[in-house]
C-alpha cells in the first residue's frame, strides 16, 4: 500500500475505536439489575423509573446501545442530536442544528427541560453528552433573542477564541449550560460523557450541562474585552452581561450536586493509541505526542511538520487536539483542511500528513480533513494551484477537491476532537 494508503488505514483506526458502540459496550456491563458504569456500581431496584436522555453529536448513537443494554427498563427520555429520523426504541428522538444554534435548537431544549422536570428524587437520569451539544442544546438567557445569540457564536467562532473560552461565554447566556441542567432535575444523575475538549475538562466538554462553573460574568467580560471583541457583540449581549456586573442577573451554579457523576468513556488519547496501534502492525515505528495541539491553526501546522522533519524513515507521529481559526476569507474549509494546507506549503521533505476531524466534518464543508504530501504539491503546480491564496481565502476545501486530497467518510457520529498524523517516506 502507498503511505497515503496507510494514513487512511491509520486514521480509519481511530475512528472505529472511539465509536460509541465500542465506548458504551466498554465502560457498562448490567448483570441482573446491577449496572456497573466504570468503577461505580447501582443498583437498579432502588430506583422508580429509569429515563435516557442527551444530547451531542454522538448521544443518538450511545442511547441506542444503552437501550440495547437496558431495553424495557428505560421507561422514556429526551435525545438530542444533529440527525434527522433516527429511531430509538424507549426514548423520543429530537434533531437540531449544529453548529450555529436555530429555533430547533430552542424547542429541542424546552422538550428536554419539560422532561427532567417531571422527575422525582427517586428516579435515575442516565445522560449521554458529547461535542456539539453545545448548539443542538441551547435556550438563551431572558433578553438575548436567538438571532443574537446565534451571532454571538459566529463571532466566537471566527475570531480565535478556543473552545473552553467560547464555552465559558455560551454557559453565562444560556439556561441550560454550566449547570442548569442539573438544577432542572430532582432524579439522581449519570453523565456519560464522549470528550472532545483537551484534558477532558467536565466544565468545558459540551459547556457542562449538569456540571458546575467556576468562570463569571466578570471572567467572559474581561475575555471579550481583551481579544476585541465586545463591542462586535450584539447590544442585547453587551446589556445581559453589564447586568449581570451589576448584580442583576444570578450567576451560573458553582457547585456540583452530590448525586450526579460524570463518567468520561471516550477521548482523543483513546483515538490516538488506537491509531498507533494500527500503525504498529502495518510496520511503522509510532511516536505519540500527548501533548495536544491547540493554539492557531497555522502555527500548529507549521510547529507539526517541524517535528514531522525530525521522524526517521517509516516512522509515524501522531498528535492529536484542536486549533482555533481566525478567518479572514470567504472560502469553504475547515481547521483540519487549513491545517493541511498550511502543512501542504511548509513541506519540501518524502512525508505524507494527514489532519482530520473524528466527527468526520470539518468547519463548512462535509469532509473530514486531507491528506497532503510532495505528489499534492507537484499536482497542484502542474494545475497552477496558489497555495498562498487558497490559505489566504480560508478556501482549503476547493484546493483539495482540485488534487484530490479530502478525506470524505461522512458523518462518524463521534466527536473526540482532531488527528493530525505523519509518515516520513
Amino acid at each position: 500500500m502507498s503511505k497515503k494508503d496507510d494514513i487512511l488505514k491509520i486514521f480509519d483506526s481511530a475512528i472505529e475505536a472511539v465509536l460509541p458502540k465500542n465506548a458504551i459496550n466498554n465502560s457498562l456491563k448490567l448483570d441482573n439489575n446491577t449496572l456497573t458504569v466504570l468503577d461505580k456500581i447501582y443498583n437498579l431496584d432502588n430506583y422508580r423509573d429509569i429515563y435516557l436522555c442527551g444530547s451531542g453529536k454522538a448521544s443518538y448513537l450511545m442511547a441506542q446501545e444503552i437501550e440495547n443494554i437496558l431495553e424495557s427498563k428505560i421507561i422514556g427520555g429526551v435525545v438530542i442530536s444533529p440527525i434527522e429520523n433516527v429511531q430509538l426504541k424507549f426514548s423520543s428522538h429530537y434533531d437540531s442544528t449544529h453548529p450555529i444554534p436555530t429555533q430547533k435548537s430552542i424547542n429541542a431544549s424546552k422538550i428536554m427541560l419539560k422532561e427532567l422536570e417531571k422527575m422525582g428524587s427517586d428516579d435515575l437520569l442516565i445522560y449521554c453528552l458529547s461535542g456539539g451539544s453545545s448548539a443542538l442544546l441551547e435556550l438563551p438567557i431572558d433578553g438575548v433573542s436567538l438571532d443574537d445569540f446565534a451571532k454571538t457564536t459566529k463571532i466566537l467562532l471566527e475570531n480565535g477564541f478556543a473552545i473552553d473560552e467560547i464555552n465559558s461565554v455560551r454557559k453565562h447566556l444560556s439556561l441550560v449550560k454550566g449547570g442548569r441542567l442539573a438544577i432542572s432535575t430532582k432524579a439522581e444523575v449519570i453523565v456519560l460523557v464522549i470528550s472532545d475538549v483537551i484534558g477532558d475538562d467536565l466544565e468545558s466538554i459540551a459547556s457542562a450541562p449538569f456540571y458546575f462553573d467556576t468562570s463569571t460574568f466578570a471572567d467572559i467580560y474581561r475575555l471579550l474585552k481583551d481579544k476585541n471583541v465586545y463591542e462586535k457583540l450584539p447590544l442585547s449581549v453587551q446589556d445581559v452581561i453589564q447586568s449581570a456586573l451589576d448584580g442583576d442577573i444570578e450567576e451560573t451554579p458553582k457547585k456540583l450536586r452530590t448525586n450526579v457523576y460524570h463518567a468520561i468513556i471516550s477521548n482523543n488519547l483513546a483515538a490516538l493509541k488506537a491509531s498507533a496501534s494500527c500503525a504498529n502492525e502495518l510496520g511503522y515505528d509510532v511516536k505519540i505526542v500527548e501533548k495536544s495541539v491547540d493554539g492557531d491553526v497555522e502555527d500548529a501546522a507549521i510547529e507539526f511538520v517541524k517535528d514531522s522533519k525530525k521522524l526517521a524513515k517509516n516512522q509515524v507521529l501522531i498528535q492529536g487536539g484542536e486549533c482555533t481559526v481566525n478567518v479572514t476569507g470567504s472560502g469553504v474549509g475547515g481547521r483540519n483542511q487549513h491545517f493541511a494546507l498550511t502543512a501542504l506549503r511548509e513541506l519540501d521533505e518524502n512525508i505524507t500528513i494527514l489532519s482530520a476531524g473524528t466527527d468526520g466534518i470539518d468547519g463548512n464543508s462535509d469532509d473530514a480533513g486531507a491528506v497532503v504530501s510532495l505528489d499534492t504539491k507537484n499536482s497542484a503546480n502542474n494545475i497552477n494551484l496558489s497555495i498562498n491564496e487558497y490559505i489566504n481565502n480560508f478556501n482549503s476545501n476547493s484546493f483539495f477537491k482540485r488534487v484530490d486530497s479530502l478525506i470524505s467518510v461522512g458523518y462518524t457520529g463521534t466527536n473526540v476532537m482532531d488527528i493530525m498524523i505523519a509518515i516520513r517516506g
